[in-house]
């Protein structure tokens, strides 16, 4: 599984199997960052901090384009 490249998936109304990650951790977002001139693919950008709710780990601060969340739309087909 190539897990640098930005991606939709699409997994309707079942749970979000995260076993191909099985370090991973459930994060909640508590704040969001809009950056125009972008950290990301020189465009408006977003950063969304997240907390575990389980302290278990330090928050993480994760940064998305606009271009990559509308693309990640695509890929699962949502049209607005």
């Amino acid at each position: 599984m190539e897990i640098n490249k930005f991606k939709g998936i699409d997994v309707g109304k079942g749970p979000i199997d995260l076993s191909p990650y099985p370090s991973a951790y459930q994060l909640r977002p508590i704040e969001i960052y809009h950056k125009e001139d972008g950290a990301v693919d020189d465009g408006p950008s977003f950063g969304i901090l997240m907390i575990c709710p389980y302290n278990i780990a330090a928050p993480v601060l994760g940064q998305i384009s606009l271009k990559m969340f509308n693309e990640g739309l695509a890929d699962v087909g949502y049209k607005s």
